[in-house]
């Protein structure tokens, strides 16, 4: 079994796509990619929602189409770092978006505008529990996180930065 899986929705983005894959397919551990298109414009959330039991790792991480993996040792490097932490049930994690790190609220309860899509990573058997808590509205990655931490789920703090938003950083150099 694939420690993580990682899944991508995309919505007409095709470029930027390509180099979210890339940076995937760059791991250096194996990694289930599962990239699902919205081809009617449904929404992100309801895109998860709709496909979540096609992720099949012990963890799964969403990483937005424009979003790149900053290090092709992120998913080995988070293996270990989940099996040291004894296998918690969200591992929160920075992201560059803009010119700012997005700090995943480091140390408490998750902050709505300080959770990202792509900062966190859950456990497969907590995503398919909690699958209905992702919200329609913009911040309905916040609303499912802030469902795993008021249902007592056990939260791991790893600072490491892990992707950079492309759509706002621009593509790498």
């Amino acid at each position: 079994m694939t420690f993580l899986s990682i899944y991508t929705p995309t919505f007409r983005r095709p470029f930027l796509l390509e180099l979210c894959k890339a940076s995937v397919a760059a791991q250096s551990a194996p990694v289930e990619h599962v990239v699902v298109e919205d081809k009617v414009g449904v929404g992100v959330y309801r895109m998860i929602r709709d496909h979540v039991g096609e992720v099949h790792g012990e963890y799964v991480m969403v990483l937005s189409d424009d979003n790149v993996l900053v290090d092709g040792e992120f998913a080995a490097d988070l293996a270990t770092e989940a099996f040291e932490a004894d296998l918690p049930d969200v591992v929160m994690f920075k992201g560059q978006i803009a010119s700012t790190l997005q700090p995943a609220a480091w140390a408490c309860e998750p902050i709505a505008t300080m959770v990202d899509l792509s900062c966190f990573a859950v456990r497969r058997d907590v995503w398919l529990a909690h699958a209905a808590d992702w919200g329609d509205r913009y911040l309905g990655d916040f609303d499912f996180i802030h469902s795993l931490w008021t249902a007592g789920c056990r939260f791991y703090w790893w600072d490491r930065l892990v992707f950079r938003a492309l759509q706002v950083t621009g593509p790498p150099a």
